[in-house]
Protein backbone atom coordinates (compact mmCIF):
# COMPACT_ATOMS: atom_id res chain seq x y z
CA UNK A 1 0.00 0.00 0.00
CA UNK A 2 2.85 2.37 0.88
CA UNK A 3 4.52 1.84 -2.51
CA UNK A 4 1.23 2.66 -4.26
CA UNK A 5 1.13 5.93 -2.36
CA UNK A 6 4.72 6.68 -3.44
CA UNK A 7 3.80 6.11 -7.10
CA UNK A 8 0.67 8.20 -6.69
CA UNK A 9 2.68 11.02 -5.07
CA UNK A 10 5.21 10.95 -7.91
CA UNK A 11 2.38 11.10 -10.46
CA UNK A 12 0.73 14.02 -8.71
CA UNK A 13 4.07 15.80 -8.34
CA UNK A 14 4.85 15.37 -12.02
CA UNK A 15 1.45 16.72 -13.07
CA UNK A 16 1.85 19.72 -10.78
CA UNK A 17 5.38 20.25 -12.05
CA UNK A 18 4.38 20.21 -15.73
CA UNK A 19 1.42 22.49 -15.08
CA UNK A 20 3.75 24.93 -13.33
CA UNK A 21 6.17 24.81 -16.24
CA UNK A 22 3.38 25.48 -18.72
CA UNK A 23 2.28 28.48 -16.70
CA UNK A 24 5.84 29.86 -16.70
CA UNK A 25 6.44 29.03 -20.40
CA UNK A 26 9.44 26.88 -19.52
CA UNK A 27 10.56 23.75 -21.33
CA UNK A 28 8.50 20.67 -20.49
CA UNK A 29 9.94 17.20 -20.94
CA UNK A 30 7.39 16.01 -23.45
CA UNK A 31 9.17 12.95 -24.78
CA UNK A 32 8.64 10.86 -21.64
CA UNK A 33 5.57 8.91 -20.61
CA UNK A 34 4.52 8.60 -16.99
CA UNK A 35 5.69 4.98 -16.95
CA UNK A 36 9.09 6.02 -18.30
CA UNK A 37 9.36 8.63 -15.57
CA UNK A 38 8.68 5.98 -12.93
CA UNK A 39 11.46 3.82 -14.36
CA UNK A 40 13.88 6.75 -14.47
CA UNK A 41 13.07 7.67 -10.88
CA UNK A 42 14.03 4.20 -9.66
CA UNK A 43 17.13 3.84 -11.84
CA UNK A 44 18.35 7.33 -10.95
CA UNK A 45 18.63 6.32 -7.27
CA UNK A 46 21.48 3.87 -7.98
CA UNK A 47 24.56 3.93 -10.22
CA UNK A 48 23.52 0.70 -11.96
CA UNK A 49 20.60 -1.56 -11.12
CA UNK A 50 19.48 -4.95 -12.41
CA UNK A 51 16.32 -4.84 -14.49
CA UNK A 52 14.73 -7.51 -12.29
CA UNK A 53 15.08 -5.22 -9.27
CA UNK A 54 13.45 -2.32 -11.16
CA UNK A 55 10.60 -4.59 -12.31
CA UNK A 56 10.07 -5.87 -8.76
CA UNK A 57 9.92 -2.32 -7.35
CA UNK A 58 7.37 -1.30 -9.99
CA UNK A 59 5.49 -4.59 -9.59
CA UNK A 60 5.60 -5.30 -13.34
CA UNK A 61 7.10 -8.11 -15.39
CA UNK A 62 10.62 -7.89 -16.76
CA UNK A 63 9.06 -8.21 -20.23
CA UNK A 64 6.98 -5.06 -19.69
CA UNK A 65 10.02 -3.27 -18.33
CA UNK A 66 12.08 -4.32 -21.36
CA UNK A 67 9.69 -2.48 -23.67
CA UNK A 68 10.00 0.70 -21.60
CA UNK A 69 13.79 0.38 -21.27
CA UNK A 70 14.10 -0.08 -25.04
CA UNK A 71 12.34 3.27 -25.54
CA UNK A 72 14.47 4.99 -22.89
CA UNK A 73 17.68 3.65 -24.45
CA UNK A 74 16.52 4.88 -27.87
CA UNK A 75 15.73 8.31 -26.37
CA UNK A 76 19.19 8.29 -24.74
CA UNK A 77 17.96 8.40 -21.14
CA UNK A 78 19.31 4.96 -20.15
CA UNK A 79 22.33 2.72 -20.80
CA UNK A 80 21.88 -1.04 -20.80
CA UNK A 81 24.74 -3.47 -20.07
CA UNK A 82 25.25 -7.13 -19.18
CA UNK A 83 26.76 -8.06 -15.84
CA UNK A 84 30.44 -8.94 -16.24
CA UNK A 85 30.21 -12.03 -14.02
CA UNK A 86 26.72 -13.35 -14.83
CA UNK A 87 25.83 -12.49 -18.42
CA UNK A 88 22.17 -13.36 -17.82
CA UNK A 89 21.78 -10.24 -15.67
CA UNK A 90 20.98 -7.01 -17.51
CA UNK A 91 21.76 -3.78 -15.66
CA UNK A 92 20.58 -0.29 -16.52
CA UNK A 93 21.91 3.13 -15.56
CA UNK A 94 20.94 6.71 -16.34
CA UNK A 95 22.72 8.87 -18.89
CA UNK A 96 23.80 12.48 -18.45
CA UNK A 97 20.63 13.50 -20.32
CA UNK A 98 18.49 11.74 -17.69
CA UNK A 99 20.49 13.15 -14.79
CA UNK A 100 20.18 16.65 -16.22
CA UNK A 101 16.42 16.28 -16.72
CA UNK A 102 16.01 15.00 -13.15
CA UNK A 103 18.08 17.86 -11.76
CA UNK A 104 16.06 20.43 -13.70
CA UNK A 105 12.78 18.87 -12.57
CA UNK A 106 13.94 18.81 -8.94
CA UNK A 107 15.15 22.42 -9.11
CA UNK A 108 11.90 23.66 -10.66
CA UNK A 109 9.66 21.74 -8.31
Amino acid sequence: MEKLLDVENVSISFIQYTQGLNQRNLKVITDLTLGELHVLEIVNKEATIPMTKVANQLKITVGSLTTCVNRLVKKEYLFRERDEVDHRIIKVSTTQKAKKAAAEAKQEY
